[in-house]
């Protein structure tokens, strides 16, 4: 091979560069943490004891992500909510409570939103719907 047929032929080095240019870039965004967006989480199973055996229970699980009423006052930005959910057997809430916000007007559009909130009903090991309670975490 000359130097001039190597010229005219793109080595395959070079045309393995664009390549790796492109895989890097994708990986180094996966690794860059996004911007701070608010979390929802539901906490773990929580362990029930009857009076002949321990039975694990799996707690209600939300229906759909949990969205804030919007506009957000801007006092609320920052707020850690911790709601507490009392689910029937069929995943309707019984009852609820959550930390108030430092905006009452906001504590009410959020109650409203909590009320209408809905949930797969907790289950035992062999998948019988039974009564649990559950938490959601929301960081504004």
């Amino acid at each position: 091979m000359t130097l001039g047929s190597q010229l005219k032929e793109p080595r395959e080095e070079n045309m393995l560069r664009p390549l790796i240019i492109a895989l890097a870039a994708s990986i180094a965004a996966c690794s860059i943490p996004p911007a701070k967006l608010p979390r929802e989480r539901v906490l773990e199973p929580e362990l029930r004891v009857r009076a002949d055996s321990s039975q694990l229970n799996y707690p209600a699980t939300p229906t759909k992500p949990l969205i804030p009423p919007l506009p957000m006052p801007d006092r609320v930005r920052g707020f850690h909510l911790v709601a507490e959910f009392d689910v029937d057997e069929a995943g309707k809430v019984v009852d609820f409570r959550f930390a108030p916000t430092g905006d009452a007007g906001y504590n009410r559009r959020l109650e409203e939103m909590l009320k209408k909130y809905t949930f797969r009903p907790g289950t035992t090991r062999d998948g019988t719907p039974v009564r649990t309670k559950t938490q959601i975490v929301y960081d504004f």
